[in-house]
């Protein structure tokens, strides 16, 4: 509806009758002038239409940062020597990644601790320096990989038996000091291990 239109009805309203401002305002919206939208309507839809915009172009920006992200990492990888590609746009393992990937999953806890189910419940509690916050964070994933619940960060409850390889390697790693193992035999009773 144009502009001529729109002010023609207004002033036809107003000159049936002595109308309030408001009253016509409220008239106008509620008979829906076939068109019309106050500019305040107007306003907050460009608003919501220029946010929405907005909005997809960031979500744009971001799928595209993280297309150059992994193309970055997949040409780092082939410059490694661990990947090929080939003229179809395929990715595959060379002999040296296939033996990066063995070294990788060697290093996983599941190699190198077995997880055995105890009768009684352990407690693992610590308090290891910053100094140490490598090995620290470390030790929550054996613990949460030997299917330990975490009460606090620093302390882990389990029935999970705590195995000699595990204690050579907190030993190894310099924490074995900063951390009490307990043992509930029994209801009531709490051992340190």
């Amino acid at each position: 509806m144009n502009k001529a239109l729109i002010l023609s009805k207004i002033l036809t309203t107003i000159s049936d009758q002595t109308v309030d401002l408001y009253d016509l305002f409220e008239s106008l919206l509620a008979a829906s002038l076939a068109g019309y939208r106050a500019p305040i309507m107007i306003e907050k839809e460009h608003n919501q239409r220029q946010w929405k915009r907005v909005a997809e172009r960031r979500e744009r920006e971001n799928r595209k940062e993280s297309k150059r992200r992994l193309q970055k990492y997949i040409s780092k990888l082939k410059q490694d020597g661990l990947i090929d590609r080939t003229k179809e746009n395929q990715v595959s393992l060379t002999p040296s990644g296939l033996d990066k990937l063995e070294q990788l999953k060697s290093r996983s806890y599941n190699q190198r601790f077995e997880i055995i189910e105890s009768s009684n419940v352990i407690i693992i509690s610590f308090d290891i320096p910053e100094k140490y916050r490598k090995n620290r964070n470390w030790l929550r994933g054996v613990l949460r990989f030997l299917n330990f619940e975490m009460i606090h960060q620093s302390t882990w409850v389990g029935k999970i038996k705590i195995s000699e390889k595990l204690l050579e390697q907190l030993e190894k790693k310099e924490i074995l000091k900063y951390i009490k193992i307990f043992e509930v035999t029994k209801t009531g009773t709490l051992k340190e291990l």
